[in-house]
């Protein structure tokens, strides 16, 4: 059971060797303290004079077991017998005596539950168990023989492609390594090249000196392939038992004692091999220093296979870099390219194990009838049984293409390009074989597969970049025109089944770390990965370290995660956990919000641009464009509310304006409502007894920001404008706010609640930190739960539905749990509490998470 335990234990105790996060067992009975036996987690100690002070949670389940099994024998009578359920077609017969009617020999031995028994010998007293004798053992074959170097790769310098054309590095005459200048593998022979130069001719950064790496973004894939030896040899399991019979009454002393052991003795080996890749060329940019000028043109062709600038003959198997030398010649070129390209995701495994088992008894009476003999024991060792297992498991989310285009070059940068012919496949799917053949003849084999794949043709796609910002003290500026125009598009082929992608609001939901469906909750766990939980089933989808949840829909979880930029990329990742996650968008400054096809957001290039991906085929287009910065974005049953504001140099010195608009789901402007709306045009939920309306400023991946919160009567009439200290949190309830309590007693504050019925304001409680409403959650059964901050101590506090019974849950000492609230944020998903911090340089983390049940 939840039982939170509060312990001073005098020192000397074994309990001093416990630290905060050991989980540890107390035996217990009637008589001890607890009434039972406990299994207890440490939350916190603080060591203090002759006692040590714990704070005692209850462990989850899996920090207990590795394994759990639970026996139960029951021997039922009539008397224990409370209650019969029976389902239709179905009866029951109740009879006196069930050992008559149940057996068919009257000679049957059974053994009641008042513990009386036919036996002739009572069991031998003993003790039994069992225990885990293995040695394991996994070793990283690339990493031995030094094809892997990426562990060495951390404190090296990076540099972007242009870049890499100028920085100096040396290679020898024989060898695949490039090195610093000072390296005293170079040698005599000391061959100069670039570095991007190296890294084209596949030379490899140099294990022993500093030696800098190239970003990858040349639009190639990049792998990161694993081959690991894995192998066990042991017991994973060995039973053992010591029997005794002492008869202490007569005088005999030992009359029997024996001893047992037995388990299967495994021997295992497997090779492992498993790599990843993204395919797909990065968006090209030159920007003067410091960044006042910049260009962005067309995405790279993943390999040029050949290219025609005016005035030149055809050279074969050209590089971007290449074409890029050629086109900066002039400042504006045309050049036609024929091409192979590729974007997506693909992931490869296959593992071949051998394994082989014998079961092994031994046993060894080493007194029998009080005669003691060592040598009265028996040793069986049971057949060799030997398996072999093949498996092969590969998964991809791509689109690939061969075809011909003709660039235009401003500034070597493709700003525009008309593909003249382009014919390619898209394809998602899984693919796992296995099979396995053992020496008791059981041997089979299974399939997995799911895919789709379609072939197309193209005709005349045009697509224009022309991108150009400038960023001069307080002048912000530029010119932004993003278009893509198909003439043809025909289907050559479709197979298989494409993976759904609807969404619906009622019962799909989502926040920054979190999200859910009817069938699973999806979260940010301890170790920064995406977690699937479906009852006791927890799988892992995305092992990266991502930033936040900003979608969800049938199959998939859409997830933003740091680039090399410091800007966003949002990848999709499936919610089966078999298809590989993909790339669906580049340098995102804020992704804003999702309806039942599209996914919007702002790009960091232009902010006045929103942008809308349809999640079915992943095309980018403009979904509207303002004259000031899209600040905040939200789904309404009338349309889309958008709040737009300056973000140059100006207004963040004398204050920017906000103005205000709803769109229709063609991007159309429906309503404006200028930098002054009316409270009924605010942005307003309907919360059932009333409205909740909050005149925004911005959106936020923890919060977003208001310039003014109101409480709007149900019919839109009347309204009351809440006071605030730094926030607001609205539900059903209401609208909580935190205001300052003006008690004297060191700037304490207190949540208020401006209740839903009517707007009055009411006090709910005192806290100590004015952002402890931001982590109010409240329960199927109305219990309220949120974390306040002391200056040495954050703590979790319970309320009933009445905001009475306050309740202090958990506490943490901030420096085991250094964090802010005004960072921190706390959500409610299947029946459990998820308490998390985001920061401002796109880093999150789940801090804790608290089980209700």
């Amino acid at each position: 059971t939840n039982k939170g335990v509060f312990l001073e234990v005098a020192a000397g105790t074994a309990m001093d060797a416990l630290g905060v996060g050991d989980v540890f067992f107390l035996e217990g009975n009637d008589n001890t303290p607890l009434g039972e036996c406990y299994f207890g987690k440490v939350a916190s100690k603080t060591v203090g004079g002759n006692s040590t002070s714990y704070c005692i949670e209850t462990p989850m389940v899996d920090e207990v077991f590795d394994k759990l099994t639970l026996n139960c024998d029951e021997v039922i009578t009539p008397d224990n017998i409370d209650e019969i359920i029976t389902a239709d077609g179905v009866t029951v017969t109740e009879v006196d005596d069930l050992q008559s009617y149940f057996s068919e020999d009257d000679d049957s031995v059974f053994t009641t539950l008042s513990g009386g028994t036919n036996a002739d010998v009572l069991p031998l007293a003993g003790v039994s168990g069992s225990s885990k004798l293995l040695f394991e053992f996994n070793l990283d074959i690339f990493k031995i023989i030094g094809l892997s170097d990426i562990d060495d790769y951390g404190d090296r310098s990076a540099y972007e492609a242009q870049e890499g054309s100028r920085i100096k590095v040396y290679v020898a005459d024989h060898g695949t390594r490039y090195h610093e200048s000072t390296c005293c593998y170079v040698g005599r022979s000391k061959n100069e090249k670039t570095l991007a130069d190296a890294v084209r001719e596949k030379y490899m950064p140099c294990r022993k000196c500093n030696a800098p790496i190239l970003k990858d973004d040349e639009g190639v894939a990049s792998f990161e392939p694993k081959l690991e030896l894995q192998g066990k040899l042991g017991f994973e399991e060995l039973n053992y038992s010591i029997n005794y019979n002492w008869d202490i009454l007569s005088g005999r002393g030992l009359e029997d004692l024996s001893v047992s052991a037995g388990g299967d003795f495994l021997a295992e080996v497997g090779l492992h091999s498993y790599f990843e890749g993204e395919i797909g060329g990065r968006t090209t940019t030159i920007s003067l220093p410091g960044n006042f000028l910049k260009f962005q043109g067309l995405k790279e062709k993943l390999v040029p296979l050949a290219f025609v600038s005016i005035g030149t003959s055809v050279t074969p198997a050209f590089t971007n870099e290449q074409i890029r030398n050629i086109t900066a010649a002039q400042p504006v070129s045309l050049g036609f390219t024929i091409y192979v390209d590729a974007t997506g995701k693909v992931e490869v495994g296959a593992e071949a194990t051998f394994k082989a088992s014998r079961h092994i008894e031994y046993k060894n009476d080493i007194v029998k009838d009080g005669v003691w003999n060592l040598n009265n024991h028996n040793l069986d060792i049971g057949d060799t049984v030997t398996e072999l297992t093949l498996a092969v498991e590969a998964g991809g989310d791509i689109d690939g293409n061969v075809g011909a285009s003709i660039g235009l070059y401003i500034f070597n940068l493709n700003a525009v390009d008309l593909a003249l012919a382009e014919i390619g496949v898209e394809a998602e799917g899984t693919l796992k074989l296995a099979c396995t053949h053992n020496s008791l003849g059981q041997n089979g084999a299974t399939t997995e597969v799911s895919y789709y794949m379609r072939g197309y043709l193209k005709f005349l796609e045009l697509q224009v970049n022309i991108r150009i910002s400038v960023d001069i003290w307080a002048l912000q500026g530029g010119f932004n025109y993003q278009n893509t125009f198909t003439a043809f598009d025909m289907t050559l082929f479709e197979v298989g089944k494409k993976s759904p992608t609807r969404y619906d609001s009622q019962t799909m939901s989502y926040t920054s770390l979190t999200a859910e469906d009817s069938d699973a909750v999806y979260y940010k766990d301890l170790n920064g990965r995406l977690v699937k939980e479906s009852g006791n089933r927890q799988t892992v989808l995305y092992r990266e370290e991502f930033f936040s949840v900003c979608g969800i829909d049938e199959s998939y979880i859409y997830v933003t995660q740091k680039n090399d930029n410091f800007t966003l990329d949002i990848y999709r990742v499936g919610k089966s956990g078999e298809a590989a996650a993909r790339r669906v968008a580049e340098n995102v400054k804020m992704c804003l919000t999702i309806d039942e096809h599209n996914i919007y957001y702002t790009d960091n290039f232009d902010d006045t641009l929103l942008h809308a991906i349809d999640r079915e085929t992943l095309s980018d287009s403009i979904f509207a464009d303002f004259s000031d910065s899209v600040k905040f974005m939200a789904k309404t049953p009338e349309g889309f509310y958008i709040a737009t504001g300056g973000s140059d140099f100006l207004s963040m010195l004398f204050g920017g304006s906000t103005e205000y608009f709803l769109l229709n789901d063609n991007g159309e402007v429906i309503a404006d409502y200028g930098e002054s709306p009316e409270v009924s045009q605010y942005y307003v939920t309907d919360e059932g007894e009333y409205n909740y309306a909050r005149k925004m400023t911005s959106s936020g991946y923890l919060r977003n920001t208001a310039e003014q919160v109101c409480w709007l009567s149900k019919d839109k009439a009347n309204s009351i404008v809440t006071e605030q200290v730094s926030g607001w949190n609205g539900n059903k309830s209401g609208i909580f706010v935190t205001h300052s309590n003006y008690d004297g007693q060191g700037g304490r504050y207190k949540i208020v609640l401006y209740r839903a019925k009517d707007g009055q304001c009411v006090d709910v409680t005192d806290v100590e930190s004015d952002q402890a409403f931001f982590t109010l959650c409240q329960t199927d059964d109305g219990s309220w739960y949120y974390f306040d901050q002391t200056a040495d101590e954050l703590i979790l506090y319970s309320m009933d539905k009445n905001f009475q019974n306050k309740t202090a849950v958990k506490s943490f000492s901030l420096e085991e749990l250094p964090c802010s609230l005004d960072k921190c944020s706390m959500t409610l998903m299947g029946g459990r509490l998820y308490f998390y911090t985001l920061s401002d340089n796109y880093e999150s983390a789940m801090l804790y998470r608290y089980d209700l049940a």
